[in-house]
Parts: structure tokens; sequence; C-alpha cells
């Protein structure tokens, strides 16, 4: 028997929040695709399907009313006690580039920016555990069998075949219940990235086998070379202890970001990765009209320019919000390294760590950053980021005990730590106390002697089980 503690209630809520997330950036696209074939217009994405645009707007009223729960539930004393540097620095990145925007907003822009606020909201009162993201990849396989089902039964409804040189498999680039094969490429290689989070390695590898072969569907380069440099990274974390995953982790961030830098610079050719280094090129000068601020959120419809995007992250900021978005993206960045530096469990680690330098290797031909739910990517990027930045600093895996209560279960068999007793079993009595410990606090208790200052001579530890479940032992000295 075991006691439950307090983020039981975080790791739920925070799932029904996924589930909301990833209904309101798939049901849409997946209703319309059941109804109408993909062509090849459907890029840039094609108007609202009438039914699908009903079930959009279902879709953000229920993400907003769970937002709405979950505040409430989460709020109060508790909740202002809370660390606010993280939901700031997000709050910050959302609205920033639409304050300085050249460009009007509409009144679609304001609600989209409104649900995301509400999200990162959410997140920040939740203050769930890291670990339950990793219902995202298990999502993502969910949403591959459906692709490939789909592909094997209604080919035309779940392929967008754009370019048939590229195709790894012959007729397909699947696309699933998205608008475009890419947008299925992506979403599964950033699900991909948080497969260590699944605790059984069996579960993990069925997951990851789902997602790896959807990835191959989609014959989208850009997510199957990510996934080549995240099966590195991962092969890098066998070899090297925590200490050194930290380290390496860190250093290929910091060669990715360079890369998603200097490529549109370095780049002449403007036939170069299917175009887009005439993309680059058009953003760039764009840019140079109004470096600071840039030409807007909106720029692609008001210039009227033949690409929706700047097809590279640090592209796609200037153009659109010039050196100011620029820095702003950098701040949410970095607090997101800093975040992943603090986690202390090794699968979390090797998950956010991978995590960021996929991002980074797919955001160098592709715009993967948004805040915003209602776009299909924003499950596996925006609510990440947030989860991941909100965690509280004191928490390096997401899960604090620190004023929790616990209630110890009558008869739950202890055994001591200290080696020169004669480490027979006692039973605990029904105690509820306060841990005021960090979880990396209480792991280490096992490390520590158990009696070091002389004055205690009961200590308790916990065992993190990685869903805000605790095993208490009780360690006690001879002279007890």
């Amino acid at each position: 028997m075991q006691p439950t503690i307090a983020g039981g209630q975080q790791s739920r809520l925070l799932i029904v929040l996924i589930v909301a997330a990833v209904a309101l950036a798939v049901l849409p696209t997946l209703v319309r695709y059941l109804y109408v074939k993909h062509e090849l217009s459907d890029y840039p994405p094609p108007p609202p399907f009438p039914l699908a645009k009903d079930i959009s707007l279902a879709a953000a009223v229920a993400l907003f009313l769970v937002c709405s729960v979950v505040v409430l539930v989460r709020g109060g004393r508790a909740a202002l006690e809370r660390n606010i540097s993280g939901a700031s620095i997000l709050l910050i990145a959302l609205l920033v580039p639409y304050i300085i925007s050249r460009t009007s907003l509409e009144t679609e822009d304001i609600v989209k920016v409104a649900l995301a606020a509400a999200v990162i909201a959410a997140v920040w009162s939740i203050g769930a555990p890291v670990d339950g993201l990793k219902w995202l990849p298990i999502a993502g396989s969910m949403i591959g069998i459906y692709s490939i089902i789909g592909g094997i039964i209604i080919p035309e409804y779940m392929n967008s075949v754009t370019d048939s040189e590229k195709l790894l498999i012959a007729n397909w680039q699947l696309a699933g219940p998205f608008w475009h094969a890419n947008v299925l490429g992506l979403f599964s290689v950033f699900a991909l990235a948080l497969t260590p989070l699944i605790a059984s390695v069996r579960w993990r590898i069925f997951h990851g086998a789902i997602l790896c072969m959807t990835i191959v569907a989609t014959a989208q380069r850009t997510a199957l070379v990510a996934a080549g440099v995240l099966a590195l990274w991962w092969m890098i974390c066998r070899l090297r202890s925590m200490a050194s995953i930290r380290l390496a982790g860190t250093a290929l961030i910091g060669w990715c970001a360079a890369a998603v830098l200097m490529l549109p610079i370095l780049n002449s050719n403007p036939d170069a990765f299917v175009l887009r280094g005439s993309a680059w090129a058009a953003s760039l000068s764009l840019w140079q009209e109004s470096p600071w601020v840039g030409m807007g959120i909106n720029f692609t419809t008001v210039l009227r320019t033949w690409f929706h995007h700047g097809h590279n992250l640090a592209v796609d900021t200037l153009v659109r919000s010039g050196l100011v978005g620029i820095c702003v993206l950098a701040l949410a960045l970095l607090a997101a390294i800093r975040s992943t530096r603090a986690l202390d469990v090794p699968s979390h680690q090797v998950a956010f760590f991978g995590y960021l330098i996929t991002f980074l290797v797919a955001s160098c031909t592709e715009v993967n950053w948004t805040l915003i739910p209602t776009l299909p990517l924003f499950p596996v990027v925006g609510l990440v980021f947030a989860v991941l930045i909100c965690r509280e600093p004191c928490r390096p895996d997401g899960a604090s005990l620190a004023g929790t209560t616990m209630s110890m279960p009558p008869g739950l068999p202890m055994r001591r730590l200290d080696s020169r007793s004669s480490a027979k079993p006692c039973a605990a009595t029904r105690e509820t106390f306060t841990a005021h410990q960090t979880t990396a606090d209480l792991l280490k208790c096992e490390s520590l002697p158990p009696h070091r200052d002389g004055i205690h001579s009961v200590e308790w530890a916990f065992e993190d089980r990685g869903d805000s479940v605790a095993t208490a032992t009780r360690y006690s000295r001879d002279d007890e």
C-alpha cells in the first residue's frame, strides 16, 4: 500500500488538458479529410470546412472551460505561492509579437491569444510533473495508427502527394488527419523525442516504432533528419553519465541553435532545400525594411508573398517581429534549457534535451514555434514548452513534496538504513506529517548517514515513482 500525494491531482489535470489540446489541434482537420480528399492546393492550408469549423469552435470552448476549471481547482493561496517567472516568460513570448505587430489584428487573433493565455495560466496553476507529458507520444502513436490504417483503406483521403520524387513508399506521402504531410511528420518526430518519459520499456518501444513508421510514411525530410539526430543523441546518452548528459545536451543545443541562425545567412542558392533558399532571401530582404519590429504577425496576407512563412525559425521571427521578437524567443528557449538542465531524473534529461535538439534541428528549415492552441503543432510544441518552463525551479523532476501532507498507512513494512543495525523490520503507526525537502533531497537521503547530526533518530525518505506517488521508508538508529 502506498501513500499518495497531491501530485496525483496535478497529473490528472494535465492529462485532461493534453486531451483537450490534442482534440482542438486534430479533430477539425480530421473531420475535414474524412469528407474531402487531400489535393495539391492544400498548401497553404485550405479554408475551413463548415463542419470542421463548428468542431473547432466547440473544441476551443471546451479547452477554455478546461483551463478555467483547472485555474479554479488549483488556484488560491497555493497558486500564489508558486514561482511566476516561467508563466511570465511565456506570456511575454506570446504577447510581444502581437503588441509590436505592424499589421492590424483581427478579432480571431485576439481570441486565439486569449485562449493561449488561458492555457499558460492553467499549466502554471497545475505545476504538473514533466513526466505527465508521456501522454503526448502515446497520443502521437494513436494518430499514427489511425493515419496508417486510413492510408491503407482510403489512401486518397490520407495522403497528400505533392512531390512524387521524394516518396519513400510508393504513392504514400501520409498526411493523416492534418492538412499536409509536413505537419504529421513534425508532430510525430516531436512526440518521438518524448518517448523516454514512458516508464515501460515495451510500451516505449511500441509507441516509438509506430511513430518511426509514421515519419517514414510522411516522407518529410526535415522530420527524417531530426529523427536521425535524435537517434544519435540517444546513442550518446547510453554511453554517458547524467552529468555528462547535461553537458553534452547543452553543447548540442548550442550547435543546433547556431545552425538555425547561420544556415539562411550562409546559403546563396535560391533553389536550396526545395526553394527555401529563395524564401529566406525574400524574408530577410523584407526584414531589412523594419529591422527592430519586423513586418508584422500577418505579413504574408498583407504583402501577398508567395510563401506563408520564413521556412526557418530565426528568419520567420525576424520578418514577423524583428530583433525584438528574436530576443523574446531567445528568452523562452533559454528558460526551457535552464529548466531542462535542472532535471535530476536521467530519463527526463534524455527526453527533454533530445526534444530541444530535435526542435532546433527541425527549425532549420521549418517554423515550428507556436503558443497558439488552434495550430496543429501546439500540443507537441507550445504545451511542452509551457509545462517545462512553468515547472517549479525547486522541483528537479517536477514533483516536489514540499509542503505536501502525507498519510502513512498502518503496518507499512520498514527497513533500516544503518548497516550497523540489525536490519529488523518495524511497523509504522498512522501519522500525518509534512515533508519539507524537495524530491532531489529526498532521493539523496539514501546515500546520507541516517544520524549525521547525532540528534534525529528517525528520518524519512521517499522514492519518486514518476506519477507523483511516493514510497515511505523509515530509517532508524540502533539505539532507538
